[in-house]
Parts: C-alpha cells; sequence; structure tokens
C-alpha cells in the first residue's frame, strides 16, 4: 500500500511540473493573427528594416529574426554613435502578457557606414527582470532562455534602430521603428 501511495505521488508530481501554468493552448494562440512578417521605415538618408523569415513557427525551432539599417545617402560614408548596437528588440509575447526586454550594456559606440552598406543585427535572447517581478514571469524567462527557439505564444516584435549622425558640427538623433509578429504553435 505504502509503494502505491508514493507511486501515485510521484505521478502526482509529475503531471503538477508538466502542466504549469506557464503552458498555453493552440486555440489561444489562434486567437491572434499574424500582420506582419517585415516592416520598413524611411527616414532621410536611411532605411530601417526589421524581418522575421516565417509568421509561424514550431516550440523549439529556431527563430529568425533581424534588423537592417542601410546609409542610402550622397557622401560616401557617414559615421553614426549609438548604444552597444544600433539595433535593438523590444518584443512582448501577448497570450501571457509578458514583455521580454532587450537590455542594452553600452553607450557612445561610434561606427561609420559606407553608401548602401547594411548593418545587419541579428536578434539573440537576453532577459533581464527584476526582484519585483512575480515568479510566474522570472520563470517563463528562464525556460526562454534555456530552450531552444521560444516558448509557445504570439510574439510582437518592435525593433528600433536609434542612433545620432554628426555632420559639419551638427547632430541628427533619428529613432526609427518597425514591427514584426509571428506566432510559435506548441
Amino acid at each position: 500500500m505504502f509503494r502505491f501511495f508514493i507511486v501515485v505521488i510521484s505521478l502526482l508530481f509529475i503531471l503538477i511540473g508538466c502542466t504549469s501554468s506557464d503552458s498555453i493552448s493552440q486555440d489561444e494562440i489562434d486567437k491572434y493573427s499574424v500582420q506582419q512578417t517585415s516592416d520598413n521605415m524611411v527616414e532621410d538618408d536611411f532605411i530601417f528594416r526589421l524581418v522575421t523569415e516565417k509568421g509561424e513557427y514550431k516550440v523549439g525551432e529556431e527563430i529568425n529574426l533581424h534588423g537592417e539599417l542601410v546609409y542610402t545617402g550622397d557622401k560616401d560614408a557617414v559615421t553614426i554613435a549609438h548604444s552597444g548596437t544600433a539595433i535593438y528588440f523590444q518584443m512582448k509575447e501577448m497570450v501571457r502578457e509578458y514583455t521580454i526586454d532587450y537590455p542594452i550594456s553600452e553607450i557612445g559606440v561610434e561606427r561609420t557606414i559606407d553608401r548602401n552598406e547594411v548593418i545587419h543585427e541579428v536578434y539573440v535572447k537576453q532577459r533581464a527582470f527584476s526582484l519585483e517581478d512575480d515568479t510566474s514571469y522570472k520563470m517563463f524567462l528562464d525556460k526562454f532562455m534555456e530552450q531552444d527557439g521560444f516558448p509557445a505564444g504570439y510574439y510582437v516584435v518592435n525593433g528600433i534602430a536609434s542612433f545620432t549622425v554628426t555632420t559639419e558640427g551638427m547632430n541628427k538623433s533619428y529613432h526609427m521603428e518597425a514591427t514584426v509578429d509571428f506566432k510559435v504553435k506548441p
């Protein structure tokens, strides 16, 4: 009898672990429609693109997400100043309403861009949370970082190209935004 009790308790723990509050159903994801897998913004002599390879991925599949910044002006090259990267990504998983931050580690980086050169920034998973964040959010971010691909959900990504150009002693700041979305199916 005692062995039966231990087996039942063990199975309950396994079932509870497999059905965490973090899991979401295909029906919850299907409530959302993918709007666009690429977006462009043009400002002055710069083009900013945000692209995800497709609108639907599977859990464990690599997510192909990147931003591109291109200078198309008359000069052979310009120098831009930006934080750790000229392109960063703000993301939200909409079913759970979780924000996935993209922390910036440096400021004041300068880079010269030749005309028609593409600055290509591939999304790399990162996380940042505070002690005040709830446990389920922290568990989601741990899972997000540990597994290949992303957890199941509907993701909206706001890509941002933020930089300053100094030309002839004058500074002009740019803050260009583009948005894509995609689903990750269980």
